[in-house]
């Protein structure tokens, strides 16, 4: 243990199941997590006179939640060291394909063929143009099963959503804006099995009926998928 006299702050480090976690005591009036980028160190920081057996319960009923958001982290940490080369592993769908790379002067593509990927690309492309061609296709790819399933889902739950878009993000599967009717999914869910974009689609539609993460939201999500909580695991892998 470490004491930051200047700032009254005692530091401790805990280990709650498998995860490390930073607890730092100080002068507030609520318990704080955050998990810091890029490493995914998870710290808290709690009111100096909270019993320690209420920090840890409150830890542990975050640990789906820790777990999800450093694995994240990790598949972006992961990423840097891919060169796009023949031979590398490359995730699509839940499932792990081995990367084909053919030399070709017209345009750059990706096909799946079910037993490989397959990068079409000039011989002088550097990596992060073939790490630009990959995303693009597969931000096309899950362009295209979000709009099939938001198309399922506005029929089912009577609703529609106008926008809907895809980024990179480091922290989150999905985002909802339930005011400007726009949802946003992770570019990196298209190399989760498809149940798992399926349950993100879902959750971030049910915004629109219920913004918060409450009960009520969770049965809206069961009514319409009962299977969910599986699928939430899957994403965790």
């Amino acid at each position: 243990m470490s004491h930051l006299k200047a700032n009254k702050i005692s530091t401790t480090q805990l280990l709650i199941q498998d995860v490390a976690v930073e607890l730092m005591r100080k002068n507030v009036k609520n318990i704080n997590l955050r998990i810091t980028q890029p490493e995914g160190q998870v710290r808290v920081s709690a009111p100096k006179r909270m019993p320690i057996d209420l920090i840890y319960a409150f830890i542990n009923s975050k640990y789906d939640w820790i777990v999800l958001q450093q694995k994240i982290l990790q598949a972006y940490v992961n990423e840097n060291s891919i060169k796009y080369e023949a031979g590398e592993k490359h995730f699509y769908l839940g499932e792990q394909y081995e990367l084909q790379v053919t030399e070709s002067n017209l345009k750059p593509k990706v096909i799946w063929n079910e037993q490989v990927l397959e990068l079409y690309i000039k011989a002088e492309a550097t990596s992060e143009q073939r790490q630009s061609v990959m995303e693009s296709w597969y931000r096309s790819e899950l362009k295209n099963s979000i709009l099939i399933l938001i198309k399922k889902y506005e029929h089912l739950m009577c609703l529609q959503v106008p926008k809907f878009g895809v980024k990179k993000m480091k922290t989150r599967w999905g985002t909802c804006n339930p005011k400007a009717k726009r949802i946003w999914l992770n570019l990196e869910l298209i190399k989760k099995p498809i149940e798992c974009l399926e349950y993100v689609v879902l959750h971030e539609m049910t915004h629109f009926l219920e913004p918060k993460h409450n009960q009520r939201l969770y049965d809206f999500v069961t009514e319409y998928m009962p299977e969910w909580k599986a699928a939430e695991k899957l994403s965790q892998r």
